[in-house]
Order: structure tokens, then sequence, then C-alpha cells
């Protein structure tokens, strides 16, 4: 038990505490799927940051029907008769591999022998299906072609949001596993290289397509939070924003004016980009949700198929995230960071500077991965640096603010406004865990005492009395913050200050001038006393006499009572030897002429410390009230009116 208290007393403990916990809260909160659309848009912005602008990939031509294809040919959908006329071009043209990107379930005469008869004959030409959604409906392809591998689906996985980031390869139902149509064309391609997709040796539920392993899309991958991931899914690696490939239009193919060369060897994908007819998708490169920021479906296969290739050719490597543990981790170390740093650095401007940079450094990393094809958390990874950072930032202000009224109340009614900065400034030396921490302390006590305040309570009214007594304890109270001395207590009329707190003293130069401030002070109060003793005496008020004792040595200094009433103080023998020394000098009073406004009894340790400099009777050595041995005592009775200052 011990143990644990220590551990949740200790302040860096509680920093990282803090940390940690505003790294699950953001955890939580993304769990909860809070900050999913946020995350998703900033890979948006990373992904539009991170591609380059790139030459049209040469191995994928688009052959598009635009608006004034369809005006010219006045027909949709496309006839088979005209459909047969395009495949037959790109036959003849050389076409590796040919894609249809439009639905052929039932004929649309003229022509259908026509057309049929060229699909039969030329298993490179691939047609698309819709797969059967769960009340069972879909588009079939082309009856012709069904139990080939010329028909794959078409269907495209789109956020909410409306954006494409990722896509299927496979599909599974109770009719059996259908293959997506950018992977089938991408696959008789690759044909010709050799590459054909089997399973990865260590990991055979995945698929290895040349020197690549395609890793499956999971549920919380990214910045997703349990999306669907039925059948086999990839995240989309785009290679550009636009005009990513060779684009002509159907009229300009069926008219000759394109080179057969353009189409030899390719993958040529037909597909509709007629506004007219809307098979249009917004992609992480649409900043706007207006028309023109969309991408035809027939483009978005061709960056399916361009991926595929560029993965099994070895040229590129798929995007990749953390595990779900190491992404929970990696906030969890960037939330407690950023709470030790701000509480290492102190002051908010630095932690802004710092909470600032940390961003832009965590932007830049998440840049360089992704470029690597990695996709970290970059937006919990933020919330959680920039919450914890805040959260600490707060924490130890508000704790610097107890703590300075803490020392204020100690300190600031008794010192100089100096003196009290100057302990704030300090704070560390002696506080500890928001404490006072008790110190050993080589340190000169003062006690002072006004005499006679018992038969000048007798002349006086309680107001005049009040007033007296603080007329005379306020101008102590100013002579000893003047002489850099801390007031520890008031009793009645007396006041107790310590010379040599609360920061401890390592050079004997410090002590010393300490014990020469506390002597040097003890006279100024005399002074001063003796000052308001000729103005009260003009206006007939009672005089006061101040007696003084000096004690220096070891001492320990804490602050004592509780939260309501807290006090520093010190105590110690040396305490107890200035306060016998300020009796000692009620019981000598009378016939020191030298000092008619007070006396001033200092120790031998105090004495060994003033170098000669002070007027000083030695009283010898004296039996003091509750010491077993006699004490030298000594009575000073002049000095320098100037400050003294020890050169170092």
């Amino acid at each position: 038990m011990t143990f644990l208290r220590t551990v949740f007393r200790s302040f860096p403990l509680r920093v990282l505490g803090i940390g940690v916990l505003a790294s699950l809260v953001v955890i939580g909160c993304r769990q909860l799927a809070l900050l999913e659309n946020l995350e998703l848009r900033t890979y948006d912005w990373m992904v539009r940051l991170t591609t380059a602008p790139v030459s049209p990939d040469p191995r994928i031509v688009l052959v598009a029907i635009t608006e004034d294809d369809l005006a010219s040919l006045d027909e949709w959908p496309i006839s088979d008769e005209t459909l047969a006329n395009v495949l037959n071009i790109l036959t003849a043209s050389g076409a590796r591999v040919i894609g249809v990107d439009l639905y052929r379930d039932r004929d649309v005469p003229p022509g259908t022998n026509n057309l049929h008869a060229i699909l039969s004959a030329n298993p490179r030409i691939v047609t698309v299906m819709k797969f059967p959604d769960q009340n069972g409906r879909g588009v079939s392809g082309p009856p012709l072609l069904q139990g080939t591998d010329q028909i794959g689906f078409n269907d495209m996985l789109v956020d909410p949001g409306g954006i494409v980031r990722r896509g299927f390869l496979f599909l599974e139902d109770q009719q059996g596993v259908a293959t997506s149509f950018s992977l089938l064309l991408a696959l008789k391609y690759l044909e010709k290289d050799g590459i054909v997709p089997y399973s990865d040796p260590s990991q055979p539920e995945l698929m290895r397509l040349g020197t690549t392993t395609i890793p499956r899309f999971q549920p919380s991958d990214g910045g997703y939070v349990r999306r669907d991931a039925r059948g086999y899914q990839i995240l989309l690696k785009y290679s550009g924003a636009r005009d990513s490939f060779t684009r002509f239009s159907l009229t300009s193919l069926l008219s000759g004016d394109v080179p057969p060369e353009a189409m030899r060897d390719k993958v040529v994908v037909i597909g509709s980009a007629a506004e007219s007819v809307r098979d249009d998708f917004y992609t992480p490169f649409s900043l706007g949700k207006d028309i023109e920021q969309q991408v035809p479906g027939m483009e978005l296969h061709a960056h399916f198929v361009s991926q595929f290739l560029r993965m099994a050719l070895g040229h590129e490597m798929p995007v990749r995230s953390l595990l779900e543990e190491l992404e929970v981790g990696w906030i969890i170390v960037w939330g407690s960071l950023g709470a030790v740093l701000a509480w290492w650095l102190g002051s908010p401007w630095r932690v802004m500077l710092l909470v600032g940079g940390g961003v832009g450094g965590m932007i830049v990393v998440a840049y360089w991965l992704l470029l690597a094809n990695w996709w970290i958390p970059l937006v919990p990874t933020v919330m959680a640096w920039v919450s914890a950072g805040g959260l600490v930032t707060a924490w130890v202000s508000q704790r610097n603010r107890q703590e300075r009224a803490m020392l204020m109340q100690l300190f600031s009614q008794h010192v100089s406004h100096e003196v009290a900065e100057t302990i704030w400034a300090g704070r560390d030396q002696f506080l500890h865990d928001g404490r006072i921490r008790p110190q050993h302390l080589t340190a000169t006590v003062l006690f002072a005492d006004l005499e006679g305040f018992t038969a000048v309570a007798e002349q006086l009214s309680p107001p005049d009395l009040m007033q007296w007594l603080n007329t005379y304890l306020l101008s102590m109270t100013n002579v000893i913050s003047a002489h850099h001395g801390v007031i520890d207590d008031y009793f009645g009329d007396g006041v107790k200050a310590n010379f040599g707190v609360p920061f401890a003293r390592t050079h004997e130069h410090d002590i010393r001038q300490d014990a020469i401030n506390a002597v040097q002070c003890g006279l100024a109060l005399i002074q001063d006393i003796h000052r308001l003793n000729q103005v009260h005496a003009r206006q007939g008020i009672p005089l006061g006499k101040v007696r003084i004792g000096v004690a220096s040595g070891s001492v320990i200094a804490g602050s004592v009572g509780g939260r309501q009433r807290l006090k520093y103080t010190t105590v110690g023998n040396v305490v107890n030897l200035a306060a016998r020394l300020e009796q000692l000098g009620k019981e000598r009073s009378g016939g020191d002429t030298d000092q008619e406004s007070g006396s001033l009894l200092i120790t031998h340790e105090t004495r060994s410390y003033l170098d000669g400099v002070w007027a000083i009777e030695e009283l010898g050595p004296v039996e003091l009230r509750g010491k077993q041995d006699s004490v030298m005592v000594y009575r000073v009775l002049s000095g320098p009116p100037e400050r003294i200052e020890l050169t170092p």
C-alpha cells in the first residue's frame, strides 16, 4: 500500500497518467466511429499530397461513350451491331485484353449474332455483371458466356460520403466465388508474361500476384471502424488524379481516326462517360461534390487494373495498415509523450510551439509512410498529442496557481515583493509534489517583543491600544522585510523572523550574510522604535521598547497546520535560543543608556559571523531557562546604519 500511495502521489506518474487517459478517450471516440469521417477525409488529403502527376499508364486505353457519341449514334443502349463493330476493330488492332463495362444480360438487336460470334471466339474479351444484393437482385452477364472467365462483377464499394477508396477482388455467395471485372482484365493481361495468381505460402488465405502478396482489407483498417469487409477487398491506390489513361471516343474509333498501334497490346476498357447515363463516382481527388469532380466507372476499373499490374510486376506495394493493437499503442505513446513534454517544458508558449511542431512532424511522418504504402492513424494521434499536452498544461497551470497562492499566503505578507517572487521562481528547491518539503537549513532566527505592553494596555482604550500596537508591528514588519527577513509569526506584541529561508544556504558567505542581515535588522528595529517614540512623546502616547534575541545555527523549516490554516515556520534549538535571549533582555532591562529604545542580544554563533564591524559587549556565560548548559551571550551596542552587503 505504501508503494501504491507513493506511485499515485508521484507527479511525473500523474502526468503520464493524464497522457494515457487522454489517449484512451480519443481511442474510445475512435471505436465509436466518431472520428471515422474526419480520418477518411484526412486520408483523402494525404492521398492528394502523395500522388504526384504521372504520365498516362501506357498499358491501358479507355474507349468512352460520350454525349456526342449518343447523339451521333442516336441509340442507347448501343446496339449489338455497334458493339460487335467496336470489338472487331479492337481485336484487329491487337488489343491484348478488352473489357466491356456495359451490361449485356439481354440482346439489343440488330447484330446479335455477330456479337455472339465475336464473344465466343475471343477469350480476351471480358464483360460485366452486377453481383446479387441481399434480396437477390443483380444483373447477370451475357448468357452466352455464363460459366466462363469472361464475366466479372463491376460492383463498387462506396464509402459514406460517396467516395470510392477500396474495391473487390472476389465476392462469394451460394452460387460460388465471383471475380471482379478489373482483376480479370489484369490477370488476362499478365498471362502473356507468365504471371498467375496463387496462394501465399506463409499466409494461404491471401493471394499472391507476381512478387506481391495482396493484403485483405479488415473491418477496422486505417481510419475505418467496423466496415463491411465481405469478400476479398483491397485499398485502391490511384495512379493519378485525372488524365491517368489515354482516352478515345467511340465515334472516333468507329470512324477509323484511332491508329491501330494505339490499341496494340493494351488493356482496352469500353464504357460510358456520358452525363445522361450516370455511372460516375467520387474519389479522394474530388474536392467538391459537383458533377465535374466525378470519375466514370470505367476509369475506376482502369485504376484498379493499373494497380494490379504495378503490384504484379513489383513496381508498387499495396497500401497496408498497422494491426489494431499497434495503432492503439501508437496513439497512447504519442499522447503520453505529449503529456510528458508539456510538463517538462512548463511554459504555455513553449508548449504551444511544441504542440504545433509535433503536429507538423506527425503530418510529415504520415506523409512519408503513405509514400511507403503504410496508412497510420493521423487524426487520433494528433488529437491525443494535442489534448494530452493541453490537459497537462492546464493542470500544471492550475497547480502552479494553487502553489503560488499557498506560497504567497505563507510568505507574501511577511516578505518584500522581490523576495516573494524569488521564492516563487525557486519553488522547485523546497516544493515536492505540491507540498512544502521539510528541510535542514542553516539560518539566523530573530525574536522581537515590545516591552511594557501590559502597562500600556491599562492606559489606553481598546481601539487606541490596537492602533498603538499595530503602529509598532507595522514598523517592525517593514524593517524586517527590508533586510530580507521572512516573518514567521506574530504573537501578541512580538514577532518572529527567519533569515536564510526558505532556500538552503550552501556557502559560508551566504550564511554569514544572513547573520549580518539579522543583526542589522535588529539595530534598525531599535532605531525605528526610537523614531516612533519621539513622535509618540510629542503626542502624549505611551512609549515602547523592543527586546530582540538573535541566534544562528541549524533549524528545521517546513509548513505546519492544515489546508485551511497553513504556516511556514522553523523549529529547533536555535529557535529556542533566540526566544530565550529575547526573554533575557526583559530580565536585564534597565541601565542600558546607549539603547534606551531596546536591546539586542546574540549568541556566540551569531557573533562569529560579524567580523568586528559592530560594537559588541560580552555578557559572559548565562544560564537560560530550559537549558542545562550555560550559553555565551553578547549585546550589540551599535553598528553602521547603512546596509552591509558582503562581496562574494
